[in-house]
């Protein structure tokens, strides 16, 4: 019986150690699981945090952008003339300080009228070109384009950099008239000198098919007179 017993613990054994053993390893499916959900959660906090950084940053635009406005108008709201001159040095005092926006970006519209009807052009076109930089692609482009063409010519500068800011113009997609700004920097290449620049442009725009030839006949004498 002693014997019968001793051969049943021997039995017993490998079946209790598989046993012990099934219950400390942990199966794999379940180290996979455990791992991707880690990594899963990881990622989802990083994305909570930058979204809240770009909330935060957002808040910050707009209440800066609020506050630039509030302060361009403030700077403007006197119709006195003799106050001029501390307008302008407010308002650059204002771009060094926001850089760039809405206000900023009338700041320096302001500035350029400014600095034309005070006979300083050099300054006028350098924030008439600030300007456009950011205008980016608005129509506002055109408008401040077309605003600064005869300062640059009365300036004396090389016409040459306001025709390729023309030519640059009229391939834009949202040219208003693509013919009319490319007959505007063949002018201006024919004041900087460069007349076969110039007659290339006029020869193109009248060799197009769906021009309206006979008005840009017309239109590019009145250019040439003088």
């Amino acid at each position: 019986m002693i014997a019968r017993y001793k051969k049943s613990i021997v039995t017993l054994k490998p079946a209790l150690k598989a046993q012990e053993g099934g219950l400390t390893e942990v199966p794999s499916w379940i180290l996979f699981i455990r791992e991707r959900f880690g990594l899963v959660l990881t990622a989802f906090l990083i994305l909570v945090v930058a979204a809240g950084l770009f909330i935060l940053l957002e808040r910050r635009s707009h209440r800066n952008e609020a506050l630039a406005l509030q302060e361009y108008n403030e700077t403007i709201a006197s119709s006195n003339s003799s106050e001029d001159a501390q307008k302008a040095a407010h308002l650059e005092e204002l771009i060094v300080k926001y850089k760039k926006g809405k206000a900023p970006f009338l700041a320096r519209v302001w500035l350029a009228s400014y600095y034309v009807k005070s006979g300083d052009l050099e300054k006028a076109i350098k924030y008439y070109e600030e300007a456009l930089n950011d205008a980016g692609k608005s129509p506002m482009y055109f408008v401040l384009l077309d605003a600064m063409a005869p300062v640059y010519m009365e300036s004396n500068k090389s016409s040459k950099d306001l025709a390729e800011r023309y030519i640059a113009a009229s391939k834009m997609e949202n040219a208003p008239n693509p013919q009319e700004l490319r007959l505007d920097a063949a002018r201006m290449y024919a004041a900087a000198g460069m007349k076969e620049e110039a007659q290339r442009i006029y020869r193109e725009i009248m060799s197009d098919p769906e021009a309206e030839k006979e008005l840009l006949w017309l239109y590019i004498k009145e250019k040439l007179k003088g």
